[in-house]
């Protein structure tokens, strides 16, 4: 295995940040370095490294690691894999392929013209980048047709072609090509009507996803404080009351924390937009007392430390890791998907605020979505709202 300093030069190659790094070894690195000694001793080969890949594939699968801990993890590997073959690293996070970049010369100016008559549409990334690539399909197909002679059949074959690559998204792909063909329609570049045969976008389905029961939080709360773990206890805490995701526990920094407005204020990690939120005076004292009395000195500005690693700050992985060890010691079971972790703890303070009367428009901002409907996705079912619905089938009974 590459040794971590190489693995750390490496990986700066892409211009990440410090905590970046951290974050990529924390989750990434370290763990992958001691399942692969475990299975495979010292001797680093590539071939070991993609059985072992496979197998943290097959963990995801069986539902055995999230979907982070499986990407984090398979990154890792990929850098390590070519380090090893290369001596450097050529991997990129998200590699661009020639159908990403510009369209090809002899569809160029419709493409353009396309792109521009869309540009005040919704994901107009993603519609041009699915336009991009329809038009290098249609170049590169033996017999490229003019744009006169686009129809049906070549979006048929283009559908079947990225439809392993668009699995979760392909009525998005649908409704693209509609726009494309309606446009070459209406702009008179065609007028072959057989694009209306294209199935039209599907509203996706959504689930109620589980939260976190309030009597499982109030029970992991008093598991840490019971412990007099005072990190894990402003942890907890903070989720609780503010439904912070885990990356941006990892990430605060002194500086977030208004301590006079009672307030933290942030760049969130996932969305890069800014977000204030209010905190409860009793939260940052309990915050205040884990950082004069139980946080190590360290050179970095994070708020929240590793405890196997002293002085350098808590990876995101370890943030849910403390929780399920909150909820072990607890006398809990935790059951893969069953709500019980810091989204579920995110989802159960949202849905316990709209129970209580609040908007969602009011809950939208202090969970750091910017749309509305981001949030109404977090709400799980307020079952006594729910049972007011229910019809009185009384008299139907004494009529039967």
């Amino acid at each position: 295995i590459p040794a971590e300093p190489l693995f750390r030069s490496s990986i700066k190659q892409l211009g990440l940040s410090e905590s970046t790094f951290i974050h990529y070894r924390g989750s990434g690195y370290i763990p992958v370095a001691k399942e692969y000694k475990r299975l495979f001793g010292d001797e680093a080969r590539t071939d070991s490294l993609m059985k072992l890949q496979s197998a943290i594939t097959s963990d995801y699968h069986a539902r055995r690691i999230s979907i982070d801990s499986k990407s984090m993890k398979v990154r890792a590997i990929n850098v390590m894999i070519d380090i090893l073959e290369t001596g450097t690293l050529e991997w990129k996070k998200y590699p661009i392929s020639r159908e990403e970049r510009l369209p090809p010369a002899e569809y160029a100016p419709v493409v353009d013209e396309f792109l521009s008559d869309s540009s005040k549409l919704k994901n107009i990334v993603f519609i041009k980048s699915i336009a991009i690539q329809y038009f290098w399909h249609l170049s590169s197909m033996f017999d490229s047709p003019k744009v006169a002679d686009i129809g049906f059949e070549h979006s048929e074959s283009f559908i079947i072609q990225v439809s392993q690559k668009y699995k979760k998204s392909m009525d998005s792909v649908l409704y693209v090509l509609r726009k494309i063909h309606d446009f070459l329609c209406s702009h008179g570049y065609s007028s072959d009507a057989s694009w209306k045969l294209l199935g039209t976008a599907n509203r996706r389905e959504y689930f109620v996803r589980p939260v976190m029961k309030r009597q499982d939080i109030l029970s992991v709360i008093k598991c840490a404080s019971e412990a007099d773990n005072k990190r894990d206890l402003s942890i907890l805490l903070l989720i609780a009351v503010t439904g912070l995701r885990c990356c941006d526990i990892s990430s605060l920094r002194m500086e977030d924390i208004e301590w006079k407005n009672h307030y933290i204020s942030l760049i969130q990690q996932k969305t890069n937009a800014h977000v204030s939120i209010p905190v409860s005076k009793k939260v940052l004292d309990v915050l205040a007392d884990y950082i004069i009395n139980e946080r190590p000195e360290s050179q970095f500005p994070q708020v929240f430390l590793s405890a196997r690693n002293p002085g350098r700050p808590i990876s995101t992985s370890a943030v849910y890791s403390l929780l399920c060890r909150r909820l072990k010691r607890a006398g809990i079971k935790k059951i893969s998907g069953d709500g019980r972790s810091p989204h579920g703890m995110r989802r159960s303070l949202a849905t316990a605020m709209v129970s209580s009367g609040a908007e969602v428009a009011i809950v939208s901002p202090i969970l750091g979505h910017r749309s509305m409907n981001s949030t109404r996705h977090y709400i799980s079912s307020d079952m006594k709202g729910l049972s007011k619905c229910v019809l009185d089938m009384g008299s139907l009974m004494e009529e039967g």
